[in-house]
């Protein structure tokens, strides 16, 4: 499947679209001590976080599109960094 991940910043956060089928889910994200904390909705929230966002192809799917954020967000941002998916945020280290 193809997708997108854009990462935008004003000040010391931002948002982060992640892009399917020509639909975006938005997460916010700040930096924190050692790198950066990106908001999601938690397992029991992320289907109507879908549906707010009119992308019902991403319901039951968090864990997947998850994963992607982070390693993306890794990939374009640190050196050697990491990621781990919490329920309610996704945590980076820089590395």
């Amino acid at each position: 499947m193809d997708y997108q991940v854009k990462i935008t910043q004003s000040g010391r956060g931002g948002t982060i679209y992640y892009r399917e089928n020509e639909q975006e889910l938005p997460f916010g994200w700040e930096f924190a001590i050692n790198g950066a904390l990106l908001f999601v909705p938690s397992p029991q929230h992320w289907n109507n976080f879908c549906d707010r966002n009119h992308l019902p192809s991403t319901q039951n799917r968090r864990d997947e599109i998850l994963e992607r954020v982070g390693r993306e967000v890794v990939r374009q941002k640190t050196s050697g960094g990491k990621y781990a998916i919490e329920d309610d945020y996704i945590s980076i280290s820089f590395g």
